[in-house]
């Protein structure tokens, strides 16, 4: 799924400007300490690089 239109770049506007990005989630299993919690973390964080949010 995609990110919504124009997200990123509102995103790096913000960061630019001196904000702090915080983004909250909701993905299955992150939270564990186990094999799947770790795959679960880094789809997360290789689907924010591949929709270019920082």
């Amino acid at each position: 799924m995609p990110a919504r239109k124009f997200a990123a770049e509102v995103i790096e506007k913000l960061h630019n400007e001196g904000n702090k990005i915080i983004i909250i989630t909701g993905r299955y299993k992150t939270q564990e300490d186990s094999e799947m919690g770790q795959r679960m973390r880094d789809y997360t964080v290789q689907w924010l690089k591949n929709n270019n949010i920082i």
